[in-house]
């Protein structure tokens, strides 16, 4: 059995998730505070409450999601943070 596929390593993974679903308002307060735009990105915080809830179902709903664009919006994103970084 993989490590991730032990009752700890699933544990761990999902920590990590509760994590980064944190992160994300914080990420976009802490742009927002700077004076960053982030209206093009806001849409994108949708996905913290579809990870959470479809991440771990066994037999997830097919989402009709257009994925190519998800990704590059979530693409620019990072982009435009690491813009942002000395």
């Amino acid at each position: 059995m993989a490590p991730a596929e032990t009752p700890t390593g699933f544990l761990r993974i999902a920590e990590r998730d509760l994590r980064t679903a944190r992160a994300m308002p914080v990420l976009f307060k802490m742009l927002s505070d700077q004076g960053v735009d982030i209206e093009p990105f806001r849409a994108l915080s949708r996905f913290t409450l579809f990870a959470v809830l479809r991440r771990y179902d066994e037999e997830p709903d097919v989402e009709d999601l257009d994925r190519a664009t998800w990704n590059q919006c979530c693409a620019e994103l990072l982009d435009h943070v690491a813009s942002l970084l000395p």
